[in-house]
């Protein structure tokens, strides 16, 4: 009859507890390891340059939103007036029926999608900036920056990749864009998902910025 090998902590812990070791479960090599647990496969060398690809139109439609901020550009439409003449009846002179002296006309901001009213998309920065979801708080503030010209020249650096440090442009970015999203843009929300993952990860400036 074959005896059982005990190893010595085996018969210290029978000692002790007077309950025979546990049996550990055997080790597995590296190699059952790797075949047990597979890793997904690496991506190719057209699946690399399609994210590139993206990445950089992410970033080019984040700055376009941002020019668009920063710069404020308005437009005033002149409305034409017209004039109906009472010259045939003695003592009127021609007068407007467009009710002139009223209110200034509204202003339009020229954005990516076209324009719009300045004074709600300035009512929109103010509302976000006081809210009270700590995220869109922060981009609100940061909207306020753009808009009185006080944030970076540029989120990008020449080639198109992030400026220094990409997190922190990428947190402008993610403002511009949760506004762009607001005020109805979809095409942003594809930009705002990539501009936020790169702006949560920690990279120290001399790292890559281009992804």
């Amino acid at each position: 009859m074959m005896s059982t090998k005990f190893s010595l902590s085996d018969l210290i812990h029978t000692a002790i507890t007077g309950q025979p070791a546990p049996q550990q479960q055997p080790q597995r090599t590296t190699a059952e390891r790797v075949r047990a647990f597979p890793r997904d496969p690496l991506p190719t060398r057209q699946e690399r340059e399609e994210a590139r690809t993206l990445a950089h139109e992410y970033r080019a439609y984040a700055e376009a939103w941002y020019t668009a901020l920063r710069g404020w550009e308005v437009q005033q439409h002149a409305v034409p007036v017209a004039k109906v003449s009472y010259a045939f009846a003695r003592g009127y002179e021609p007068i407007s029926t467009m009710g002139e002296g009223g209110p200034d006309l509204p202003t339009a901001l020229l954005t990516p999608v076209g324009q719009m009213r300045e004074v709600e998309v300035g009512r929109m920065i103010s509302g976000m900036a006081i809210s009270p979801v700590p995220d869109r708080q922060a981009a609100g503030g940061l909207l306020e920056r753009v808009r009185s010209g006080q944030g970076p020249a540029s989120l990008l650096r020449e080639g198109g990749g992030w400026g220094p440090v990409a997190p922190r442009m990428a947190a402008y970015a993610v403002a511009v864009l949760t506004l762009a999203v607001a005020v109805g843009d979809s095409e942003a929300e594809g930009p705002l998902r990539y501009a936020g993952a790169v702006m949560r990860r920690s990279r120290s400036p001399e790292d890559d910025s281009n992804l």
